[in-house]
Parts: structure tokens; sequence; C-alpha cells
């Protein structure tokens, strides 16, 4: 999986970025969206890549002409050249990459189950006395090969390493140098919002950029409207907790004095519940008949049965074998390590530990992926990755 480094403003850290990854990589993601197991299969493969070209391009017309004005103006524009840096370095238009951003919110119109699954352990709870975000990335696997870990050091906020994808400003999990953790579940909201918003994993690296705490960050999430359904989980070096529940209409908070905080795709909160696609729907189109919550029920009934909430003092052997969990059989669409799936299987598996302030990442499915340990990065310039292992010998960063 490919580190790189980011410094200096945003612009400059979008350059830097996009320079990592090169041209090839926005031809290579625009045919990795092009093979999705949504996508109409009678398309023929000559066909693909320039059809999948105008999607990206009209999408990103559509959602950049709303959300346009937000990034220009929230916190002074930073976003707004990051994605200029970004376009700069591909050699590609603002409106094209967004389209790629886009993907995040168009994905809850195709109505099936990407997954993920984020456990925030109390330091109590642990062996090591620390608490965890442990999290699980369901994705399609057209887009393992893209999964990146960024270190950034920006001129306006607090240094952060974190897990992106080569068009993305954003992240889907990570912490930063104050002690802050995030990770981001996708959550299934009836309606997307047409009205000028910002994208909710843009807002998740928003939050490591400047947030010390689990209270700092709740505060961003409330005042900034998403376009979209989402779950940030939240942990802090203080022992916060909290799993932001993000919808079009507002923010519903959730904690608990409990060991651990769990968090798969469906709210648990009854105010998000009322906005969310109800249980018993089924997909439509390619994916007809496909039960939408099954794998939430199924998740949340493995999680019961093996006493998760109970179990005290879990060591970082025992964290990684629930995360790589076959449901006591074969892993599928149901299971918390997810495989043998077209539409969203476990890309990586990670420990995010405040503390320690390390990312303890394996790059591919959790029961066999080897572990490395990404640090927070200082000004020093310097690689901060170290190899640990198998997944039976845990990080030291978390043991």
């Amino acid at each position: 999986m490919l580190t790189f480094r980011v410094e200096g403003d945003a612009y400059e850290r979008g350059l830097q970025q996009a320079k990592q990854f090169g041209p090839q990589a926005l031809v290579e993601a625009r045919d990795a969206l092009a093979n999705l197991a949504v996508m109409p299969k009678a398309m023929p493969a000559w066909l693909k890549g320039p059809l999948t070209s105008g999607l990206v391009g009209s999408l990103g017309r559509l959602w950049y002409g709303r959300h346009a004005k937000t990034l220009r103006a929230y916190e002074g524009g930073r976003f707004h050249r990051m994605l200029e840096g970004l376009s700069a370095g591909f050699g590609a238009p603002v409106r094209k990459l967004y389209g790629f951003a886009a993907f995040e919110l168009e994905a809850s119109r195709f109505n099936y189950t990407l997954g993920c699954t984020s456990f925030a352990f109390a330091g109590e709870a642990t062996a090591f006395g620390r608490p965890l975000i442990a999290y699980n990335h369901d994705f399609p696997p057209q887009f393992a090969a893209f999964v990146a870990v960024r270190e950034s050091v920006p001129d306006e906020g607090f240094p952060s390493v974190a897990v992106t994808y080569p068009p993305m400003m954003g992240t889907m999990c990570g912490v930063n140098a104050a002690g802050l953790a995030v990770s981001l579940n996708h959550a299934w909201v009836r309606r997307l919002s047409a009205q000028a918003a910002l994208p909710i994993s843009l807002l998740v690296q928003d939050v490591l950029d400047r947030c010390a705490d689990v209270e700092e960050a709740l505060e961003v999430f409330r005042a900034t409207p998403v376009p979209n359904g989402s779950m940030a989980t939240l942990c802090d070096a203080g022992g916060g907790r909290a799993v932001a529940e993000l919808t079009p209409a507002g923010v519903f908070v959730r904690r608990t004095k409990g060991p651990v905080l769990h968090t798969f795709n469906a709210y648990q909160t009854d105010g998000a519940r009322r906005l969310e696609v109800p249980i018993g729907a089924v997909g439509a189109g390619p994916i007809k008949g496909m039960d939408i919550h099954g794998p939430n029920l199924a998740r949340q009934a493995r999680y019961d049965a093996l006493g998760v909430a109970a179990q005290a003092k879990w060591s970082a052997a025992q964290i990684d074998a629930l995360m790589a969990d076959h449901g006591g059989g074969e892993p599928g669409v149901n299971t918390i390590c997810r495989h043998v799936d077209s539409h969203a299987e476990t890309l990586i598996s990670a420990r995010v530990d405040p503390i320690e302030r390390t990312l303890v990442v394996a790059h591919g499915f959790a029961c066999t992926a080897k572990p490395v340990v990404y640090r927070v990065p200082s000004a020093a310039v310097g690689s901060s990755r170290q190899d640990v292992g198998s997944r039976d010998a845990p990080a030291p960063a978390a043991a």
C-alpha cells in the first residue's frame, strides 16, 4: 500500500498528493468505477471507459455546482484550494475531480451494502489500558489497489495520518497529533440533499486538521451541512468517545458508558432512524431483491452472540480476531471480515490509537493481511512506517 507525505498549505498538499499518483491514477479510477457490480452488464467493454468518463464529468458538474460556494467559504476556502492543487497536479479540471469525490454521495442511490465496521473501545476495556478504534473499511473490491495512507503536515492545523484514495481530499479513518481518532461508516438516508453542503469524508479530514478532542469534532459536525448519510466514530486521548450519526437534516450523537461503542451501517438513534432507508428495504435494478440491512442485522446478531459488550481487557490479538470474524463459518456479505462479495469486501482493517498517535493498517482481508504501523508525522523529513509482522503478531503500538 502506497504511503505518501504532504506538507504546506492546502494547495501545496493537493498538488503533492496528485503528483504522487500521476494522471494515470484517474484513468485507473475511472476503469474501476466502470467495472462496479452495479454498472449495466450489457455495456460493451469498449464503451465502458468513455461512458464512465462522461458520468464522472456530469456528476462533477452537478455536485460542484451545488457545493462550490460552500467550498470557497468554508475555513477560508482551504479545501477549495486543495481541490485546485489536485487539479493542477493531475492535469484535470476541478469539476472532473469533484466527480470522483461525488461517488461517496451517489453511492447512497445504489442501495446496496457497502459495509464497514467500527468499534470504539474504552481505555479500561483494553489490556493495554488505552482507548482505541478498531475499523474495517468495506468497499467495492475494484478499489482495493487504490487505498493509500497519507501523512499530512499542514501549515494551518495538526499533523495527521489517515487512509485515503488518490483523488480524495478527505479520509475514511485516521488520527492526529492532538490525539483525536476518527473512522467513517456509510449510512442509508432516504434522500440526498441538493443544498449547499460538504462531503462527509472531507469533514473527517477537517476535524483531524483542527480538532483536539471528541467534543470539538462534534461541534464541527453539528455546524456543517452534509449531503448524504454516514456515521463518524470518534475517540480521543482523554478517553472521550462518541458516534456522530450524520444526516442532511442534522447530526444525532450517540454515546455509551459501556466498554465498546459499536457501529455497522445502520443508525441507532431515534432521530436518525426516521431518515433512514427502513429495515426490510430491498434493492432495485442491478441489485434487485438484495436486503439492504441484512448484513447490518447479521453483524449485530454476531456482535451480541460473541458478548463483545460484556468482555473486558481486550488484547490487540483479540481485537484483531474480532475484526477478522467470519461468524463461525465462511466469510461472506454478512460477516465482520467481509469477502466473497462483488459489491463490497474488507479492503483494509485498522487499529487507531489516539494516545500512541498510531494507525495500524492491514491492507487486505482482516483475517490474512499483514499489519503495518503508521505514526502521526512530525515536521522532520522521514518515513513514519514500521512493518510489524503477521496478524498473529499484533503491532507493538497496541500491545
